[in-house]
């Protein structure tokens, strides 16, 4: 007791406490936490174990790469890789995972890029040929291009792919996308289209408004009235030649009678309006609320309850923007299929969609449009005696 030193009374637990805090910073140093852009999601199978989800990665890296892995929400899985790097040679060596036969292609967690969907694309087009006309535009392009798969909801057909393929592109060139293509294959030409989720005005075929905000459509439209109409000839006031030596052709003098016998007419007309009584105003023609103008600006804002309906629809083909080119160009016609060729859809498929998402749309006008499209779809569509 008498020899202890008690001018430095902690000197003997100096030493433990010391290698307490060296063995906290050299385990938190060691225990790194992933980042988002290290891991890559996918859509699972029913009844596959965990284990050879892993594994199928395993003979892509080496499973010390792999650090966390679990399933997650919506049928997905989610693995986490120990670096980006290690992220970005697995999606360029290869696109997909091999289970029991069936390809699962799989992402990024965090995909900054933007997704393209391309449509009415020829199977026996390569993929490269699109790739270079994409690149020639020029666009960068983040991701090889991929098959999508018809999605008819039976395992017996779930083999069958359709006529769209995806890829990802820098989001900066977007803009540059063109709406569609042509391409030349085979010595053919084929015509390819492109779209994305991107709100666009369906007036001015620009992205970032709906066609309810449209400014640059007003600006540039003159209303029409009575008051720009330019001034009329009488009687009194011809209008003189330009020149006495000038040459007037037989088609000319014919277009000449026309467009006198339409002033006499609109003459006519101007002074049959002033024996109305001034105390009554000429009452504008009202537009119909069932008119295909009507029916497009109204577009964005009667689907947009629908919206919700339509992305739980499964194995779908087209997405939202989609829908409302195919409704707007529709309108009147009576075989839309060939509007609906352009996606790879067929008319019950289409059938389906609507019945889907009519009945969380309000507008009566829409709701007529969509009838009359559905009936239209119906009477298109050629009976199994047909096929």
């Amino acid at each position: 007791m008498d020899t202890l030193d008690l001018n430095n009374p902690i000197s003997a637990n100096s030493q433990p406490k010391s290698n307490v805090l060296k063995t906290f910073a050299e385990t938190t140093t060691n225990s790194l936490f992933p980042k988002k852009d290290q891991a890559i999601v996918f859509n699972t199978i029913e009844d596959v174990p965990q284990i050879e989800y892993i594994k199928a990665f395993s003979l892509i890296t080496t499973p010390k790469n792999i650090k966390f892995a679990s399933r997650i929400s919506n049928n997905r899985f989610c693995i986490y890789f120990a670096s980006k790097n290690i992220v970005d040679q697995i999606i360029t060596k290869q696109p997909y995972i091999v289970i029991n036969n069936i390809k699962i292609s799989y992402r990024r967690l965090i995909n900054p890029a933007k997704r393209i969907i391309i449509s009415n694309v020829q199977p026996i087009i390569p993929h490269d040929i699109i790739t270079n006309a994409i690149t020639n535009i020029p666009i960068r392009i983040l991701s090889p291009i991929t098959f999508m798969k018809a999605g008819f909801g039976n395992e017996e057909y779930d083999h069958i792919g359709s006529f769209r393929r995806q890829l990802y592109i820098h989001p900066k060139d977007n803009e540059k996308m063109p709406s569609s293509i042509l391409i030349n294959f085979d010595h053919t030409d084929y015509r390819i289209f492109f779209s994305d989720d991107t709100v666009t005005c369906y007036l001015c075929k620009q992205t970032g408004h709906t066609t309810n905000h449209c400014k640059n459509v007003i600006e540039n439209k003159t209303p029409y009235s009575l008051k720009n109409i330019p001034p009329l000839a009488t009687g009194d006031h011809q209008p003189r030649p330009q020149s006495n030596t000038e040459i007037i052709s037989p088609a000319q003098t014919a277009l000449q009678r026309q467009q006198t016998n339409n002033v006499t007419l609109t003459t006519k007309l101007l002074n049959s309006n002033k024996s109305i009584k001034t105390t009554q105003p000429t009452p504008k023609k009202p537009k119909r609320s069932n008119s295909i103008e009507q029916i497009v600006i109204k577009l964005d804002e009667t689907l947009a309850p629908a919206k919700s309906a339509f992305n739980q629809i499964p194995n779908l083909k087209i997405n939202f923007t989609n829908l409302k080119y195919i409704i707007e160009n529709t309108l009147g016609m009576q075989n839309p299929a060939s509007i609906l060729n352009q996606f790879d859809i067929s008319p019950m498929e289409m059938i389906e969609i609507i019945e889907s998402i009519y009945p969380s749309i309000k507008n009566v006008s829409i709701k007529n449009r969509l009838t009359r499209l559905n009936k239209a779809l119906i009477e298109c569509n050629p009976s199994e005696d047909q096929l």
